[in-house]
C-alpha cells in the first residue's frame, strides 16, 4: 500500500472512529500552529494528532491521567511549540468542556515537532532524549549553568536539535542498509 493510501486509509477509520467536533478541534489546532510558526506541516500529522486528543478527552472523563516524562525537556527545546499546545488546550476545552493537564501540552507540541521534521513519534522521543543526554553532559562537564532565555542557549539547542535529528537518522539509515544487505545475502 502506497503512503498515501495509508494515509487515506487512517484518515477514513478516524471519520469513523472519531466525533466530528475532534476533527474540528484539530483542524483549527494545526491551524494555529502553522499561522504561529509561519511554516507548512506535513498534514499525516493531523490523524495523529486528533487520535490522540480524543483518546486524551476520553481517559480525561475517566480520571486517567498521563505523565509526560519529557515535559520538562519539551518546554525547553520545543517552546513555540509547546505555546500552541497550552493554546490547542485552550481549544479543547473550549469545544469538550474538559480542561486537560500541561502534560497534553507537551504531547500535542510533539506533534507539531513531527510535522515540522517528518519524524515519527518514536523518533521525536529518541532525539529528545539525546538532546536532554547531551544538554546534561556539557552542563556538568564545564560546570554551567544555562540562561534558558538567552540568544545562545537557542542558539546551542538549535544545533544541538540538529545534530540529534541527524544522529537518529543515521542510525536508521545504517540499519535500513544492515537489513537489506541481510535479506540479499
Amino acid at each position: 500500500m502506497s503512503n498515501n493510501q495509508e494515509v487515506l486509509s487512517r484518515f477514513k477509520e478516524l471519520v469513523v472512529d472519531i466525533p466530528l467536533e475532534y476533527l474540528e478541534i484539530g483542524e483549527e489546532i494545526m491551524d494555529e500552529a502553522r499561522l504561529s510558526l509561519g511554516k507548512a506541516l506535513n498534514d499525516n500529522i493531523y490523524i495523529s494528532m486528533v487520535n490522540h486528543i480524543y483518546t486524551a478527552v476520553v481517559r480525561a472523563k475517566d480520571d486517567i491521567l498521563v505523565k509526560n516524562a519529557l515535559l520538562w525537556d519539551i518546554q525547553r527545546f520545543y517552546k513555540e511549540e509547546y505555546q500552541i499546545g497550552k493554546k490547542a488546550l485552550g481549544i479543547i476545552e473550549k469545544k469538550t468542556g474538559v480542561l486537560l493537564p500541561n502534560d497534553e501540552a507537551g504531547f500535542i507540541a510533539l506533534h507539531i515537532v513531527n510535522g515540522q521534521l517528518d519524524e515519527d513519534v518514536h523518533d521525536m522521543y529518541e532525539i529528545t532524549k539525546i538532546m536532554q543526554e547531551i544538554e546534561n553532559i556539557v552542563r556538568y562537564r564545564f560546570k554551567i549553568e544555562f540562561n534558558e532565555e538567552s540568544a545562545y542557549y537557542y542558539c546551542f539547542i538549535t544545533h544541538l536539535k540538529f545534530f540529534a535529528q541527524r544522529l537518529v537518522e543515521y542510525k536508521k539509515t545504517k540499519q535500513a542498509r544492515r537489513c537489506f544487505f541481510e535479506s540479499n545475502a
